[in-house]
């Protein structure tokens, strides 16, 4: 990946951000509290779809582009023409289960008919951009990225003028919009009418993988948005709502947080073909110099979200015992993206795995316990104590694993004791 490439990832990820910013400004004073809740209901549901063709999408990621530089024309329609196919066929299954709670939840015939159609579409979409990230046409993506962001304003204009069901409406619209492009249209139907079909040797082939991929990426996504995950299975719509709020400016500052990071990602990748002891130095350094630009922009968050969200968002009641947990767990990020791309680079795909298992388990576990003590800001707390742990835990197998690679051992002990630290103060404070 060159300069230019890194470059239309950073501009499509500065609109991105900008268009999510506005959205979050917005959408929740427009709707209001009731309907927030769905909003936010529904959108965690969607989170589950990066599991819905059991990762096969994250394998097709990794062998495309090699495919694509053989420029084998057999192979690189048979991936596209199964992949796609399959991925289709259970967006439907996976639009079925969520159609079916929102449905159970909130009784809205019309609402669940939209939601039904949301999912498969997408899916195309995405099936678009990553055959043309494998070809590494990055402006082409970029282009996607930028126009879907800006398609997705079309929410304010829906919800000023139909609310609930404006915002369902303009979901939908925004996914067709995006698929009404040519380019995308034309890459979709070619494979979906093609002669080639689907090869469910290759995926048999490659489902034990996909599985591994998959679920160390929906569970990964599922615990470092735990709080809001377990509040909206748990908690009454009022609660979700807050969460909602919260989760979402949580959300655009974690997002910045990781893809910052995706530079020094993908050099500690490259690095890793060659010198595995040096890439994982390079990493904690990273580490080491992200961490106080962290903590200082953590404690100007805790001090001002209070009075941000009471000012802008006054009807929500947002207290600070529920933002403080959340932004508190912001410290963990440089550990936990880095050296979960350090163990996926180098195939410790079952350890990631169980360590991820291990720690949402606790995680839910924790919320429980905590309900007394907590009430319902016990699922903040404990995504903070989770996420926190859960660094400390990567730092330690880390420094089992490569026992050699990591000359100054102060770099994790300082990366720990920040975690552990901020975790602690955080509880102290939290009353």
């Amino acid at each position: 990946m060159g300069l230019r490439d890194n470059r239309d990832m950073v501009y499509a990820n500065i609109v991105q951000q900008g268009v999510a910013t506005l959205l979050f400004l917005f959408v929740p004073k427009m709707l209001g509290v009731s309907s927030y809740a769905q909003v936010t209901y529904v959108s965690t549901l969607l989170t589950f779809i990066s599991f819905a063709d059991l990762g096969l999408s994250f394998v097709y990621g990794r062998r495309m582009p090699g495919i694509y530089a053989r420029n084998d024309i057999e192979e690189i329609n048979l991936w596209n023409s199964t992949i796609l196919r399959f991925r289709l066929y259970t967006a439907l299954v996976f639009s079925g289960l969520i159609s079916a709670i929102y449905l159970a939840k909130y009784g809205d015939y019309f609402n669940t008919a939209l939601l039904f159609i949301i999912p498969p579409i997408s899916v195309a979409i995405q099936f678009f951009i990553a055959s043309s990230t494998s070809q590494q046409q990055f402006a082409v993506t970029r282009n996607i990225n930028i126009w879907q962001s800006l398609a997705r304003l079309s929410t304010l204009p829906g919800v000023m003028y139909a609310g609930l069901r404006g915002w369902f409406i303009t979901q939908l619209i925004t996914s067709l919009a995006v698929f009404a492009k040519r380019e995308v249209k034309l890459v979709c139907v070619q494979y979906w009418v093609g002669k080639v079909g689907i090869s469910w040797k290759l995926i048999y082939d490659n489902l034990p993988e996909a599985i591994y991929l998959g679920l160390i990426t929906t569970l990964w996504t599922q615990l470092l948005y735990s709080g809001k995950v377990f509040a909206v299975f748990m908690y009454p719509d009022v609660v979700i709502a807050q969460y909602g709020l919260a989760g979402a400016a949580y959300q655009v500052v974690s997002s910045l947080m990781v893809a910052a990071f995706i530079p020094q990602t993908i050099k500690a990748y490259k690095m890793l073909e060659e010198d595995q002891g040096e890439a994982v130095r390079y990493i904690f350094g990273v580490i080491v110099k992200a961490l106080p630009i962290i903590i200082a922009a953590v404690l100007i968050g805790v001090l001002m979200a209070p009075y941000f969200f009471n000012y802008i968002f006054p009807s929500f009641h947002v207290t600070s015992q529920l933002v403080m947990p959340l932004i508190v767990s912001l410290v963990s990020y440089p550990v936990i993206v880095s050296l979960g791309s350090l163990l996926v680079g180098t195939k410790r795909n079952k350890v990631y795995l169980a360590v991820i298992s291990i720690w949402l388990l606790i995680d839910w576990i924790l919320v429980e316990q905590l309900t007394p003590y907590f009430g319902y800001n016990s699922a903040a707390v404990a995504q903070l104590v989770s996420l926190s742990l859960y660094s400390v835990s990567l730092l330690g197998i880390t420094m089992t694993i490569f026992p050699d690679s990591l000359k100054q051992k102060w770099q994790a002990y300082f990366a720990g004791g920040v975690g552990l630290i901020s975790m602690v103060l955080c509880l102290l404070l939290w009353h």
